[in-house]
């Protein structure tokens, strides 16, 4: 039974899948700190095989996960299991050995895109490097020895912009990120967000390619592809299939449900609501407070000194993830699909009439 509130914008997402979206699979819920509000399943998780898409089934959350390694950093730094490493420099919890506009870099500025880290790699020595370490047969090498190699390799070029004076998106800042994580807790990247956040919150994620292939209720990614009459069709991929190069970075690599989204996501609101949850307030507040260009930790926040919106999206494997809180409503979206384009701002958009 649909929430009456929510009844209209039921119509046009049903409405929308049947008539122009025409997009693979598509999950929807609509949430408070404490319950599921709304939720729509529609469409399949792999059209070659028909397979129904099911609420259960694990998506690419690709960047939204951003958010989810600093948020284990923090929680980490609450518990002084480490130091707070967020206004310390690179030469401190890295090397000295670096490039030396590196060495006064705050990690707070990797965190928020402004360190000088870019976001796409010239460099001979990686692009070389990471041509021998592509995943290859569903085999993933090492992932800490890979970041430890990627870290020290991109810190000891230039910047490729003057540290903290712009914004520039990286994935290789948050791989470089979790190096640093990595070093000061001597586990990998995964075991740390398995035990500071999965596990508090009772979340089942995955972090390992293979199982996107060849496991039971993960959603199969779908790319574009355009016939002779430029007719718009969606390919499932096979398998081995698109790739991508990104085990150097942390986030990208989980997947999760949407309700195991919408846990995660209502953590945050029920912190905000003065509820128990796994994180506190002052965190919070800090994590997403924007640095540059209204980005903060794994958060984008259109407010400066006020939670209005928070939000990210992510894309990868041909799936797409978008994360949307409205704080000061108590109300959470969380849109995923199985293709890169899955109309979400034409949902937030009829949401917000709602609300």
């Amino acid at each position: 039974m649909v929430n009456e509130k929510y009844k209209k914008l039921d119509k046009f997402i049903k409405n929308s899948m049947k008539k122009c979206w025409r997009v693979p699979g598509i999950s929807i819920t609509i949430f408070n700190s404490n319950e599921i509000l709304y939720k729509y399943v529609g469409g399949y998780s792999n059209l070659q095989t028909k397979s129904k898409l099911k609420i259960t089934d694990k998506f690419c959350i690709a960047s939204c996960s951003k958010s989810i390694l600093c948020a284990a950093i923090s929680s980490l730094i609450e518990k002084r299991k480490i130091p707070n490493i967020w206004n310390m420099t690179l030469e401190e919890v890295w090397s000295k050995n670096i490039h030396k506009d590196y060495k006064k870099v705050t990690v707070k500025k990797i965190a928020s895109h402004c360190s000088g880290i870019p976001g796409h790699i010239n460099n001979d020595n990686c692009e070389k490097y990471y041509t021998k370490v592509q995943v290859k047969l569903n085999k993933i090498l090492d992932g800490m020895k890979s970041r430890e190699k990627l870290a020290n390799l991109i810190l000891k070029e230039e910047p490729s912009y003057p540290p903290g004076k712009s914004y520039d998106y990286s994935n290789w800042g948050y791989g470089i990120l979790g190096a640093i994580i990595e070093r000061l807790t001597k586990k990998n990247y995964s075991q740390i967000i398995e035990e500071e956040i999965m596990k508090p919150l009772k979340i089942d994620a995955n972090y390992s390619l293979e199982y996107y292939f060849h496991g039971k209720n993960y959603v199969n990614g779908h790319y574009v592809d355009y016939d002779r009459d430029k007719n718009k069709k969606y390919i499932p991929l096979k398998k081995n299939e698109w790739l991508l190069n990104r085990h150097q970075s942390p986030s990208g690599k989980i997947w999760m449900s949407i309700l195991d989204s919408t846990k995660y996501c209502q953590s945050y609101l029920k912190t905000l609501k003065k509820e128990k949850s796994i994180l506190k307030l002052s965190t919070i507040k800090y994590l997403t407070k924007p640095i540059i260009n209204k980005y903060g930790y794994g958060w984008i926040n259109n407010n400066k000194n006020k939670l209005k919106r928070i939000f990210h999206s992510g894309t990868d494997y041909h799936t797409s993830t978008l994360f949307y809180l409205i704080p000061n409503k108590n109300i959470g979206i969380i849109i995923c699909s199985n293709t890169e384009n899955n109309h979400s701002w034409s949902i937030i958009e009829e949401l917000l009439k709602t609300i």
